[in-house]
């Protein structure tokens, strides 16, 4: 941890693949900077431009693949890494499952959890391992993509290419909470601070301004190697100091 806060801190120039990382440098390392710039993990949509498909097209793929106009088609790309979170998504596939409509294709190597769910749902769970240049085209025979990843801070400051390509498909997203910059805000979970936003800063960097959205929670501060101005939009933020004593701030008050 020491480590990535002096690399935080010292460097010239850094790199996030998401917003939410620059909001993790914000909290936890007290990084103030705007020598940062965002790159999600994308695509090259060469592959997916050259495999575009027309209705006819799909709904034939679909049919040869077995499947109705009724079916609804789940779609899981990529490898079943263990930090992905193994439970997380046995559960969410079991579930998705009990649908008697649901079908599931898995674009990815043969495991354990494949074979478990082809054996207790027969004839509606596919795998598939493809090249890249296959992708697309099974791609487009799904009606949702499935980006399901545990809670982690590794997931949570994340940028899977997997939600672009999904989207280069035309595919709907059902994705896990807390997940980059992908998620949706809930407010009634997760950790203190959800997203943060940077709406100016000067040129020498000595004052900025942004707006974050918090979960409930509670962080700590101390040594702070800068002023904050604080000013309670929606909600209510809870200061407690070091003998205990609590001050409540409602919306429109600032400290």
């Amino acid at each position: 941890r020491e480590t990535e806060k002096k690399a935080i801190l010292k460097a010239d120039f850094r790199i996030a693949v998401s917003n939410q990382m620059v909001s993790h440098w914000r909290s936890e390392y007290a990084y103030i900077d705007n020598h940062h710039v965002v790159i999600p993990c994308t695509l090259n949509r060469k592959v997916f431009d050259e495999h575009q498909l027309n209705r006819d097209k799909i709904a034939l793929k679909r049919r040869e693949l077995g499947y109705s106009d009724k079916d609804i088609v789940l779609i899981f790309s990529g490898s079943n890494a263990p930090w992905q979170g193994e439970k997380l998504k046995n559960d969410a596939l079991n579930f998705y499952l009990k649908f008697e409509e649901v079908k599931l294709i898995f674009l990815s190597k043969k495991n354990d959890l494949i074979v478990d769910l082809q054996n207790k749902y027969p004839g509606r769970v596919q795998r598939f391992w493809l090249s890249h240049e296959e992708v697309p085209d099974f791609l487009h025979v799904g009606d949702y993509g499935l980006l399901i990843r545990e809670q982690s801070l590794t997931n949570k400051v994340a940028s899977p290419a997997k939600f672009a390509e999904y989207l280069a498909a035309g595919l709907k997203v059902l994705i896990s909470e807390n997940l980059g910059d992908f998620s949706p805000y809930e407010p009634d979970s997760g950790n203190l601070i959800a997203r943060g936003y940077d709406y100016f800063y000067s040129a020498d960097e000595n004052f900025g301004i942004g707006v974050w959205e918090s979960k409930p929670g509670h962080m700590t501060y101390t040594d702070l190697e800068y002023d904050e101005l604080m000013l309670v939009l929606e909600g209510s933020l809870i200061m407690t100091n070091n003998d205990g004593e609590r001050e409540i701030f409602e919306a429109g008050e600032g400290l």
